[in-house]
Parts: structure tokens; sequence; C-alpha cells
């Protein structure tokens, strides 16, 4: 199971951080994306 963490700084901005729970080992490439960041996935078109 995933367990998400939320932290609100001194000037009021919020970090969101998450775990990633598996069994095994990935090759994770985590990334940051700036706010109001639109995603476009290849799947979706």
């Amino acid at each position: 199971m995933c367990t998400s963490l939320v932290l609100e700084t001194l000037d009021g901005k919020h970090l969101l951080s998450r775990t990633m729970d598996f069994a095994f080992i990935l090759e994770a490439n985590p990334t940051i994306s700036p706010r109001n960041y639109v995603w476009q996935s290849s799947t979706d078109g």
C-alpha cells in the first residue's frame, strides 16, 4: 500500500510526497512537475 504525506511550509505552500511500496525493486524515475503543469500521456493522445 502506498503512503502519501503533505507538508505545509511556513509561507503556506504545500509539498506532496508519496512512497512506492512494492515487493520488488523498481527502476523508478521520480519527477517534479511545476504547478499548473498539464500532463500529456502518449497513450491517451
